[in-house]
């Protein structure tokens, strides 16, 4: 009889075992706002003093472009007047420190390397 009962149980349990984990693998039914984006989470830009800008600190575009370096800094009569002279490869040219940010330790430019060295 006990064996009987085992067995039993055994059925039992191996016939409810398929409805659960069927409930347990259904996708939730608002599947898409628990989807979990692959994209890195953007770092936040800080705009910069002139503390900032001092020569030899590499400048980078958003995509993460060398547009060069800071070779000098030109103060203007308020700090949204200042320019700063980049250098590379044998040139230079002026951009806005207005449009500079500090974003994780770097500097960031909120201009292209296109835009920045395009041609007068």
């Amino acid at each position: 009889m006990t064996t009987k009962l085992i067995a039993a149980c055994l059925v039992a349990g191996a016939l409810a075992l398929p409805t659960v984990g069927i409930a347990a693998i259904e996708p939730p039914k608002d599947a898409a706002s628990t989807e979990v984006s692959s994209e890195p989470a953007p770092q936040s830009s800080i705009q910069v003093s002139t503390a900032d800008l001092t020569p030899g600190t590499p400048v980078m575009d958003a995509v993460g472009a060398t547009l060069g370096e800071i070779g000098s800094v030109n103060p203007g009569a308020t700090e949204a007047d200042t320019m700063v002279m980049l250098t590379a490869h044998g040139r230079s040219v002026s951009v806005p420190a207005s449009s500079l940010m500090r974003r994780g330790g770097v500097l960031v430019s909120s201009q292209t390397k296109a835009d920045v060295w395009k041609p007068n």
